[in-house]
């Protein structure tokens, strides 16, 4: 409807030219959210790293998952999900717009792998804090947990592309098909889940990180450290100074 009102006041090229502004607004919008979730956990992690090996496994109650250690591991989790969904979703894409007959066929849709971390119930008669015994054996030292933790950052960047650093997105994303694209996937019971739009399951699965940073901020103050600021306003100051 808006570009409809451009249209009858600036004809075709205005039209044209005003979508292409969009799109790259739309772009560089998805553009500054990787760098900035790779930001935020730098810079959580130059707190985090204060805490004590018996504070950063220790059990806390303000978490949901138990322990710091394990909260990150399901960031680390939920990142290797949901980028291979998109990834396998927008592969699938490209091969059926290539002729690939299959590539529309649920039977192809693929497992990533850690789905199994959601389905593991919890020891009977424990409360869902004890969910902290299967994430935290997920990634079992705490250095290769942040590192994959900045390796899965470095993914988003990959795929959305950083608009700070104008390294661009990756083709499929470099038209409107960012914001037309619906992909399947399968859900972590094994169930297909069909024709759901990619741009806000990429804003959720980026901004699901940002959820769990706060209770990770929360366990610093429980042991009394300070939780650095990690909003978008701060990484956008800090890049204009």
């Amino acid at each position: 409807m808006w570009f409809g009102g451009l249209a009858a006041g600036g004809g075709e090229m205005a039209t044209k030219q005003a979508s292409k502004a969009i799109i790259g607004a739309r772009m560089e919008h998805f553009g500054i959210l990787p760098p900035f979730n790779k930001w935020a956990f730098q810079t959580l992690k130059k707190s985090v790293d204060k805490l004590s090996d018996a504070q950063y496994f220790g059990r806390v109650s303000c978490l949901y998952f138990g322990s710091v250690h394990a909260t990150v591991n399901h960031i680390v989790a939920a990142d290797r999900l949901w980028l291979g969904r998109v990834t396998n979703g927008l592969d699938r894409i490209k091969r059926a717009a290539a002729g690939d007959a299959t590539a529309s066929s649920l039977a192809t849709l693929q497992r990533i792998g850690v789905e199994h971390l959601w389905n593991a119930a919890p020891p009977a008669g424990s409360t869902a804090h004890a969910v902290d015994s299967v994430w935290s054996k997920f990634i079992v030292d705490r250095a290769g947990a942040w590192n994959a933790l900045d390796a899965g950052a470095d993914r988003w960047i990959g795929l959305l592309g950083d608009a700070k650093e104008s390294v661009p997105p990756s083709p499929l994303m470099n038209d409107q098909t960012l914001y037309t694209a619906k992909i399947d996937y399968l859900s972590t019971s094994g169930e297909a889940v069909v024709g759901k739009p990619l741009a806000p399951l990429l804003m959720h699965a980026i901004n699901h990180s940002t959820h769990h940073r706060g209770q990770i901020s929360a366990a610093l103050t429980h042991y009394g450290l300070d939780a650095p600021e990690v909003d978008l306003l701060y990484w956008v100051l800090q890049q204009n100074q």
